[in-house]
Formats: structure tokens, C-alpha cells, sequence
């Protein structure tokens, strides 16, 4: 009996440890700033995760919008995405990207359109520690049926991974110095 439950132990701990390891890292870039701008496309950082964006034969370069900050990819941009190992990514199209919604092509997996939850998803049952999007030439899935232009605008991504790549959180503002904390500090 003791064997039974030991060995029942041993497997449900592994079983923990091995959902553990998995994990969910939410990515919102109206809270970050893109780290490298050029006249081709942007980079942005986020944990181990970084977001390459190139304008390729495209008419505009991809962005992040100065107010909404959200990220957007025009027709023909490519958004490539490195880090730790991922089989899912669920990118929340902004209020810009659902007004011309265009197709995505992927490097590898599938992906699907949700427009009644606003969200276009990547999934790669095997995984991929890096994955390239390109954006689509014509706005299919968008609100505004007079714009013909595809765009990708997305303000933040959930991805499922490994465990190994994690997120970044913005630096909250420094506690100011006050009497009465330093006070407190001192008994």
C-alpha cells in the first residue's frame, strides 16, 4: 500500500512540475516602449521575448502609434517573434487593427481569426522559438469597408511557452521619500 502511494506521489509532483514549467506570459505594449526604430521597422523587448518588425515591399513601415501605442504592421510587413519555446499566441487587435483586419501568413503553424472575441491566434503544437508573420495586402475582416489596405494592429499578446521566456512589467513610479517612512525604516 505504501508503494502504491508513493509511487501516486512521485507522479502527480511530477505532473506539477511539469504544468508548472508551462506557462502563460501576457505582453501589453501600451504599457512598453519599441527599443530601436528605423525607417525599416521597429524592435521592442519584452522579458526574453523580442518583436522584430520590418516593412519588406510594403508602402509603410511598421510602428508604434505615439498615442494609443499600440503596434502596427501594414500590408507586407513582417513581424518575426523570438524566445522561448511557443505553441500559442493570442495577439488583442486594437481599436486601429480591427478597422482594416487583414490576414496574417505564417512561417509555420496555423492560424485562426476570432473576430467576435477581436483576436488573431498562432499555434504550433510542436513549438517554435522563433515565428514570422506577414501581414496580408487586404483589409478582409475590418470594420471600415471603404479602406481596401490590410493592417495588423495589435496592443498586447498572451503566449504560451515553455516557462523559460517571461514577460516584462513596466517599472513602477519610486516611492516618494517621506518623514514618516523614513521613520518607519529607522525603528
Amino acid at each position: 500500500m505504501n508503494k502504491i502511494l508513493r509511487y501516486s506521489f512521485i507522479a502527480l509532483l511530477a505532473f506539477i512540475c511539469d504544468f508548472a514549467f508551462a506557462g502563460e506570459t501576457t505582453i501589453d505594449f501600451t504599457k512598453l516602449t519599441v527599443t530601436t526604430t528605423d525607417k525599416e521597422g521597429y524592435t521592442l523587448k519584452s522579458g526574453d521575448f523580442t518583436f522584430a518588425a520590418v516593412k519588406n515591399n510594403g508602402g509603410t513601415a511598421p510602428t508604434q502609434n505615439s498615442n494609443s501605442k499600440d503596434l502596427r504592421h501594414y500590408a507586407k510587413n513582417t513581424l518575426t517573434i523570438t524566445g522561448a519555446k511557443m505553441t500559442k499566441i493570442v495577439f488583442a487587435m486594437s481599436d486601429a487593427g480591427l478597422k482594416q483586419w487583414a490576414d496574417i501568413t505564417a512561417s509555420e503553424g496555423k492560424i485562426t481569426i476570432d473576430k467576435d472575441a477581436k483576436t488573431t491566434t498562432w499555434e504550433n503544437a510542436t513549438g517554435s522559438t522563433a515565428i514570422t508573420l506577414t501581414d496580408g495586402d487586404e483589409n478582409k475582416y475590418g470594420t471600415k469597408a471603404d479602406k481596401k489596405a490590410g493592417q495588423f494592429d495589435i496592443s498586447s499578446v498572451v503566449i504560451t511557452s515553455d516557462g523559460q521566456g517571461g514577460g516584462e512589467t513596466p517599472t513602477p513610479p519610486a516611492e516618494e521619500t517621506k518623514v514618516e517612512n523614513i521613520a518607519a525604516f529607522k525603528a
